[in-house]
């Protein structure tokens, strides 16, 4: 039986702290997840985590980045105070699948760091996961 290879192994340079940062993505879009694996792969001692059912979810101090994909999801804005509540420091983007002025209020009322129209901004969203990571 053929087993699958270890993960590769992320070397730290020296000087550098290691300290593993939790990168969250709420939610089932490929593309979405995607440009934020993209981002984080380039970042040691980072790593994605993909949470596709986001009922049962709970934030942990360790999330450095949470990407809240709302298309499906009921009262979003909740859950970005439930982020904020566990870690202040935890940077929140929200990605809106039916924007309007009411919901992004909510998204940066509760906390949202950034706040984008889907179809996710591509490129924009690694360089905003990127810089997240580096504040």
């Amino acid at each position: 039986m053929l087993q699958a290879p270890p993960p590769p192994v992320r070397e730290v340079p020296r000087g550098v702290a290691f300290v593993e940062q939790n990168v969250v993505v709420l939610s089932s879009d490929q593309v979405v997840r995607g440009h934020v694996e993209a981002a984080v792969a380039a970042k040691p001692g980072a790593r994605t985590v993909f949470v596709s059912a986001v009922q049962g979810w709970r934030p942990l101090s360790s999330d450095r980045v949470v990407v809240i994909d709302d298309e499906g999801v009921v009262d979003a804005d909740v859950l970005v105070r439930e982020v904020k509540a566990r870690n202040t420091q935890t940077r929140v983007v929200y990605l809106a699948a039916r924007h309007s002025l009411g919901v992004e209020r909510k998204a940066r009322q509760a906390g949202a760091s950034w706040y984008a129209i889907k179809p996710a901004p591509g490129r924009d969203l690694e360089r905003v996961i990127t810089r997240l990571l580096r504040s």
